[in-house]
Formats: structure tokens, C-alpha cells, sequence
């Protein structure tokens, strides 16, 4: 229970805290829906689904390195080994899903600012 973004193979979920700091703080692209926790039969109050609504353009594609997904496929979904963010990118949000892979979440650096300075467990932020 020490952690704020909790990521998993289904709905990505978030602490009442990290909902709170959201919503004072107006950070847009993301819609919440209540979640039941339930851990070792006790149940914890407050949690929210984390949905990204938004997509935008967000990868270099020169210097990120992909490949089809599907071999037959060529101009079809590709998997990314190497991803670099297009510094230039304007986001339609504040969180976005990135349009070329959309299980890479993007967010502004005012997000990330945000989150470093109020300690946000459970993220990684690269690039």
C-alpha cells in the first residue's frame, strides 16, 4: 500500500492520493472510475481505475527502432525495441496514450514536475 500508480495486466490503478493531486492540480487526458480494492480480504477505500482517453504522435521515428509486429504485415503495428520521444511533440493532453504504441504512456514535463516533487511512487520516467 505504499505505492501511487499501481500497473498491472489489466487496469492500471491509483491511490487516493495520486487522485487528489490529479484533480488539484488539473491535469487533463485521464477519467477515473471507482475501484474496489481488496487485498488479503481487506478491503481499502478510495482507488480509481487510471484511463488515458487521449492519443497523440509522440515517437521519433528515425531514431526509435521497430520492427512489424506481423511479418506480413509490413505497414501494419510494430513493436518498438528502442523508443525516443520526439522532443518537438505537443501533446493533446497532459497525459496521452502515444499513438504509435499506445501501452506507452507519455505525459508533459509539468506532469512529471509535478509527480517528482509530491514523491509519486510506482513511475518510471524516462527519456
Amino acid at each position: 500500500m505504499t505505492y501511487d500508480f499501481f500497473f498491472s495486466d489489466g487496469p492500471n490503478l491509483i491511490s487516493p492520493r495520486l487522485h487528489e493531486l490529479i484533480n488539484r492540480e488539473g491535469i487533463s487526458g485521464v477519467q477515473f472510475v471507482d475501484a474496489d480494492l481488496v487485498l488479503g480480504g481487506v478491503s481499502h477505500a478510495g482507488y480509481k481505475v487510471f484511463n488515458v482517453i487521449g492519443k497523440s504522435p509522440t515517437f521519433n521515428l528515425k531514431e526509435s527502432i521497430s520492427e512489424p509486429l506481423l511479418s506480413y504485415m509490413p505497414d501494419g503495428p510494430r513493436w518498438f525495441s528502442k523508443i525516443v520521444l520526439d522532443g518537438e511533440a505537443e501533446l493533446s493532453s497532459d497525459v496521452v496514450r502515444a499513438e504509435e504504441e499506445t501501452a506507452t504512456i507519455v505525459v508533459t514535463a509539468r506532469v512529471k514536475s509535478i509527480f517528482e516533487s509530491n514523491s509519486i511512487r510506482g513511475l518510471q520516467f524516462t527519456a
